[in-house]
């Protein structure tokens, strides 16, 4: 959704982490910051007959048990187009930096 709004753009999206950094937090916190970026290479599902199998490797969070899992018991819901996307992670990190992980 940032995409399609220029100010979000401008604002949050960037080529460079580095940018980033120093935008948000200046040139002094710049390695402080950049030490702290986490990314992921996205999950590229055009080799694969089951999506769905591709899908269930990922992580994702018990919201509940404030912990992520990728044991292949995904909930239904969270495998859908319209929530993959915000459930659905490469590394546990991901999955913990967006959701709270205090209870695993």
């Amino acid at each position: 959704w940032m995409i399609k709004d220029d100010v979000y753009k401008r604002l949050y999206l960037y080529k460079d982490g580095g940018d980033c950094c120093e935008f948000w937090f200046g040139h002094g916190a710049k390695d402080d910051c950049l030490s702290k970026i986490f990314t992921s290479a996205p999950v590229v599902t055009t080799d694969f007959t089951n999506t769905t199998a591709v899908l269930l490797a990922m992580w994702y969070p018990v919201i509940e048990d404030r912990k992520c899992m990728n044991d292949g018991k995904t909930p239904d819901f969270m495998l859908n187009d319209g929530f993959a996307k915000w459930y659905l992670f490469n590394t546990e990190q991901e999955c913990c930096g967006t959701f709270d992980c205090s209870g695993s």
